[in-house]
């Protein structure tokens, strides 16, 4: 009798303290934010992103609510928003949802002020594969990036792996042999592009061939307008509305906004 009598107090106490412990975490979340407490959660999450951003991998929304946002419950997306807003006028990342087709949510964080420019990267596209004197630049794998990115997009935004190497190997970048300059360009395009969804790889399971499309980090971060410009320039003798599909699809990126910021009203082939 008094096992059981001792039996049904105990689960008394665990259920009192379960109630409490439930309590207290809701009384957390619905307490309102001090501007002190707030401005806190909202360096905290910036400084986390800044330390996330150096790996180039998406961000899970999970992992941000453990890490640097816990318990603030509906406070989470004013404090993200804020965060998002210090991190584009402040240090020039833009932070946007990646769309993937997965269902857990997560997030990319791009440099606004990189790619977008489309006279920054065909100068610097250009100086660098035509002057053999030219010190190489510190990220050199954004010449790679574009390359690759480039000949997907001229070839309607779909090639196979073999089709890309041939490609690489015809402007004397042998994907099988490390690179001089770029080191394992295998391991970058099929590992390190993919996991940072520049790029998006499909598998044939009846070839057994890889499928290379753009990722949504390369949509949000490159200028199609900008690749498009640079492939003229090399031509020299072509404008841009030639490729029709690829200067509508280029329009049709970043919509009326985008285009102002591209001059593509303006494009041509002048040489700068």
């Amino acid at each position: 009798m008094r096992n059981k009598s001792q039996s049904q107090s105990s689960q008394s106490r665990n259920g009192t303290q379960a109630s409490q412990s439930q309590l207290s975490q809701s009384q957390i979340q619905t307490q309102p934010l001090t501007i002190e407490n707030e401005d806190k959660l909202i360096q905290n999450c910036v400084r986390y992103f800044l330390y996330r951003a150096g790996t180039g991998l998406p961000i899970r929304k999970s992992d941000i609510q453990k890490q640097v946002l816990k318990n603030v419950g509906k406070n989470y997306s004013s404090i993200f928003n804020k965060a998002k807003a210090v991190l584009k006028e402040v240090y020039g990342y833009d932070v946007y949802e990646c769309e993937d087709g997965q269902t857990v949510v997560r997030y990319l964080i791009s440099n606004s002020l990189t790619y977008k420019n489309s006279s920054d990267l065909n100068n610097t596209t250009n100086q660098s594969l035509n002057d053999d004197d030219l010190e190489i630049p510190e990220d050199v794998y954004k010449i790679l990036v574009m390359l690759v990115l480039t000949h997907i997009f001229m070839s309607d935004n779909s090639v196979t792996q073999n089709v890309l190497f041939a490609f690489l190997q015809s402007v004397d970048i042998d994907p099988e042999v490390n690179h001089e300059i770029f080191g394992n360009v295998k391991t970058f395009i099929t590992n390190t592009m993919v996991h940072q969804k520049y790029l998006v790889a499909e598998n044939d399971e009846i070839t057994r061939q890889t499928t290379y499309k753009w990722g949504p980090r390369a949509e949000h971060e490159i200028s199609k307008h900008g690749l498009l410009k640079f492939v003229c320039k090399i031509y020299k003798d072509r404008a841009p509305k030639s490729w029709q599909n690829q200067f509508e699809v280029a329009n049709a990126q970043f919509g009326e906004s985008g285009a102002e910021q591209n001059g593509i009203e303006s494009m041509d082939v002048a040489d700068d």
